[in-house]
């Protein structure tokens, strides 16, 4: 009778390869997401995988704690860079929106200041649409 080996279960995924494979599947989602959405602002897609990779991070923790196991030092050191590295991420793009605007609101102030001098208004009253479209107090 020949001797046939038992079958062998399959080798359980590494956590940190499950992790990237929902971080990737997010990204993949986001970029459904603002496909479906139509013409979205950069920043908007940026953090909209930010958020998905954030839940996808937290997802893999609450496993681990659902299946009763220890989280593996390599895996939390791992999960922490890409917690921080979400972070870094998100302030980058709301210091590079908030530039953004400022250049904005400045281009916009000294066209509106032109144009008021152009219509005959005084420097003076130039100034003060200039400084209102800035937020300042004239």
């Amino acid at each position: 009778m020949p001797r046939t080996t038992p079958p062998q279960a399959a080798p359980r995924a590494d956590p940190i390869d499950r992790l990237v494979e929902e971080m990737r599947e997010a990204a993949r989602l986001a970029d459904r997401l603002v496909a479906d959405l139509g013409k979205a602002p950069e920043e908007k897609r940026g953090r909209l995988v930010i958020e998905l990779l954030r839940t996808a991070i937290f997802r893999q923790l609450r496993r681990a704690e659902a299946e009763e196991r220890e989280t593996e030092p390599a895996e939390l050191v791992a999960l922490a860079r890409a917690i921080k590295e979400l972070e870094a991420a998100e302030k980058m793009g709301i210091e590079r929106e908030l530039r953004i605007r400022r250049e904005v609101a400045q281009e916009a102030a000294g066209l509106a200041a032109a144009a008021a001098r152009k219509q005959g208004l005084s420097a003076e009253a130039a100034e003060r649409i200039r400084a209102r479209i800035l937020g300042v107090a004239a």
